[in-house]
């Protein structure tokens, strides 16, 4: 069985971007079963050396980061978010603080979590 990724209108070379989510094996286990690749219990440290290598080696990811991995940023994360571009990094909340989560562009624009 072929299980190479193949092309498709709704995800053109998909082959060449890699998905990958770093946090809590709870939160990873649903990436999993998305397809994701998972790194459960990151930390800071293999954050700052994934991203280092996605950079260096000039590839096209989607970082899904649990937000507490964001709490203190290390040069590449700063570097990847001030860049843009080629790799994109996104916080997610942990399952336990879903409710309460805002994303950083949550703040940039002024919501506040309540009903528009």
């Amino acid at each position: 069985m072929d299980h190479t990724p193949h092309p498709s209108p709704l995800t053109p070379n998909r082959a060449a971007t890699r998905i990958v989510a770093l946090g809590s094996p709870a939160l990873m286990d649903g990436f999993r079963l998305a397809g994701v690749e998972v790194m459960a219990n990151a930390t800071g440290e293999q954050l700052e050396a994934l991203l280092k290598s996605l950079v260096s080696g000039k590839q096209k990811a989607l970082v899904l980061i649990e937000s507490g991995l964001a709490d203190e940023p290390g040069p590449w994360l700063q570097r990847v978010r001030a860049e843009g571009g080629r790799v994109v990094v996104v916080q997610v909340p942990s399952l336990a603080g879903a409710g309460d989560f805002h994303s950083d562009v949550d703040r940039l624009i002024g919501l506040s979590g309540g009903a528009a």
